[in-house]
């Protein structure tokens, strides 16, 4: 996996791909100020009589990776759709590099550089790697004259799909539908899509599933490159991939946070373990 091999390199030294590279001017000024890129303020959501989310106060840090784990049914996906406003909290705020966004709609939200990738890969079955990354790139933040400006200006374009080609290790599937990708390959193609929107904040909602362990760790490798440059919130149920790259953890049960710090942090607290750590090992057993 050479260019996965050359993310890291570059990430581990302090520099990045040019893919990942290409809007840090940007992003390092706004990651230079004191506030949390994103925050959840006494969130509250109902469902009729049913609480799935109580009182969530949550603080998303700029840059690095950051996983919110649980165990089934503890709100997670929940929390994701409020942050993302698919749905409405039922009491609370919701803030974005210290913007409230509680009332905004979802596509308003993703123009001001909060991204989500969704738990089922979502790409244009019938389109070629290229098309779909050529697509993402064609959000309406991006200027236009990017894809209708000269030659030279559609050279940029071309020039940038292949950047992000290289960087996700897509090159060689460039003319291949997506449809007709292998399931990690198309992980990684919607993690290159996600990338060409140029995010401040990406929501990835469990971005292993379904893979085996090499696509796993391919996977892995390039969400802890992403989080050089950027800032990774993600759910994931696999405790040792998270354990490997997320610098902190914060855990859910019963739709309330009930630990939050580093893995070495939340892995003894007692209550982590009887919700969720401790129930593996139990089943582990028997």
């Amino acid at each position: 996996m050479p260019a996965v091999a050359s993310l890291m390199t570059r990430a581990e030294n302090g520099g990045a791909t040019p893919a990942i590279a290409a809007q840090d001017k940007r992003h390092t000024r706004t990651m230079s100020e004191n506030v949390p890129v994103l925050e959840a303020r006494g969130v509250t959501k109902s469902f009729g009589g049913f609480v799935a989310v109580q009182n969530l106060n949550l603080e998303v840090n700029r840059g690095g990776v950051h996983a919110l784990i649980g165990p089934n049914g503890a709100g997670k996906t929940t929390v994701f759709n409020l942050l993302t406003r698919f749905i409405q909290p039922t009491a609370g705020q919701i803030i974005l590099m210290g913007e409230d966004i509680t009332t905004l709609a979802p596509e308003f939200v993703a123009r001001r550089g909060l991204v989500r990738s969704f738990q089922i890969s979502a790409t244009f079955e019938k389109l070629t790697v290229s098309q779909n990354i050529r697509i993402a790139l064609q959000r309406p933040h991006v200027d236009a004259w990017r894809f209708l400006g000269t030659g030279a200006d559609r050279g940029k374009t071309e020039a940038r799909i292949a950047e992000l080609l290289t960087s996700f290790d897509l090159t060689a599937y460039a003319n291949w539908r997506a449809g007709d990708l292998p399931y990690g390959r198309k992980r990684a193609l919607e993690l290159a899509a996600t990338m060409a929107t140029d995010p401040q904040v990406m929501l990835l909602d469990e971005p292993t599933q379904g893979l085996g362990f090499e696509d796993v760790e391919r996977v892995a490798d390039l969400i802890k490159a992403i989080g050089a440059t950027r800032t990774v919130l993600m759910v994931e149920h696999n405790m040792s991939l998270v354990s490997r790259i997320a610098g902190r953890i914060t855990v859910l049960r019963s739709g309330a946070i009930i630990a939050d710090g580093d893995y070495a942090t939340v892995s003894r607290d007692p209550q982590v373990v009887e919700a969720y750590l401790g129930s593996g090992r139990r089943r582990a057993r028997h």
